[in-house]
C-alpha cells in the first residue's frame, strides 16, 4: 500500500535540505571507499566529498537504515548491521510502491525527464516535485 505520508516526508526533506541527488546510482560515495557504510547521522560529515543518493537511497537513510556500497551494488542494513536487501527493494517496501518507476528517471513522465536533463543545481527539488506528482496520480487512480 502506498505510504503517502512517507513519500511526502521524503519530498519535504529533499525540497528543504537540497541534499546531493544523483538518480544514476542508489548511492554515489564521492571520495569515500567502497564498503563504507553511510547513515543519515554521519551524512553531514560526508557531504563535502560529494556523496549523493537517489530517491530510493534517501528513503532508506530517512528510515534510519544504513547503506553499504559494493561497487555498482548498494545494500541496505539495519543499525545493528543486519542485511535488509537491496536499496531498491527496501526503499520500495518503505514507501509502499507498487512499481519502482519512481526510482528511474527514464520511467518518469517526459516533462520531468526533460527538466532533470536541464536542471543541474537543484535536482533534489525536482525529485520532490516528481514524488508529489506520483502521490497525486496514484491517489487519483485509487479513488
Amino acid at each position: 500500500m502506498l505510504q503517502k505520508g512517507k513519500l511526502l516526508a521524503l519530498a519535504d526533506f529533499l525540497e528543504k535540505n537540497h541534499p546531493n541527488l544523483n538518480m544514476l546510482d542508489w548511492v554515489r560515495f564521492g571520495k569515500l571507499d567502497d564498503n563504507e557504510y553511510l547513515s543519515l547521522e554521519d551524512f553531514d560529515k560526508k557531504e563535502s566529498c560529494n556523496t549523493a543518493c537517489c530517491i530510493g537511497g534517501w528513503a532508506v537513510l530517512l528510515e534510519g537504515h544504513k547503506i553499504n556500497c559494493l561497487g555498482a551494488f548498494a545494500d541496505a542494513h539495519s543499525n545493528s548491521g543486519q542485511y535488509l536487501g537491496s536499496v531498491e527493494s527496501v526503499a520500495a517496501q518503505i514507501l509502499g510502491l507498487p512499481e519502482h518507476d519512481l526510482f528511474f528517471v527514464s520511467d518518469w513522465p517526459v516533462e520531468f525527464q526533460k527538466e532533470y536533463d536541464r536542471e543541474t543545481t537543484n535536482r533534489a527539488a525536482l525529485a520532490a516535485k516528481v514524488i508529489r506528482h506520483y502521490v497525486r496520480v496514484y491517489s487519483e487512480e485509487a479513488a
